[in-house]
């Protein structure tokens, strides 16, 4: 289904909910099994391995949501469902899925659309000026340095040389 999950915005209404009600109990399936994998290894004390998987599967409960936003897609609108649809492998859009059910003090949609635009950036800039520093989106960075193994070298720590 991979590279076909934007033709559902081209189904007709009860083909969408025919097709939605068979395969969101599928994804929950898969999102719950990964989370009780991921608690099974933290029972083990292997906590990295743990955090991956739960990660992945708040991914996979999320692509949930992504399909619940599909519904509220008007229907004259197309191009706006496989937009919305496009996020269903995007894991930056996932993650925000994830996040938006736990952010604090959110008392509107506006608020809610502001959190969500800033946490989709790409890049942030930082610094005493606000400027100073480019930094790489948190979510993906987080994502990432939980997954994968980076080496990092301070370069206070070094011997001066630098190439």
């Amino acid at each position: 289904m991979r590279g076909n999950i934007t033709d559902l915005a081209k189904f007709s209404d009860n083909r969408l909910l025919t097709t939605l009600a068979e395969g969101i109990p599928l994804i929950a399936q898969s999102a719950e099994h990964l989370d009780e994998v991921a608690g099974r290894l933290f029972a083990s004390q292997d906590y990295r391995a743990s955090e991956i998987i739960r990660g992945l599967a708040e991914e996979e409960a999320a692509k949930v949501l992504i399909l619940l936003d599909l519904l509220h897609c008007p229907r004259a609108e197309p191009d706006r469902k496989a937009r919305t649809l496009k996020h269903f492998y995007d894991h930056t859009a996932k993650r925000i899925c994830s996040m938006a059910n736990s952010f604090p003090y959110i008392s509107s949609f506006g608020e809610l659309e502001e959190l969500i635009q800033l946490e989709r950036r790409p890049y942030y800039l930082d610094g005493p000026r606000g400027v100073e520093w480019i930094f790489p989106n948190l979510i993906n960075t987080t994502r990432e340095g939980t997954m994968y193994i980076d080496f990092v070298r301070d370069i206070t720590e070094t011997d001066g040389e630098y190439f």
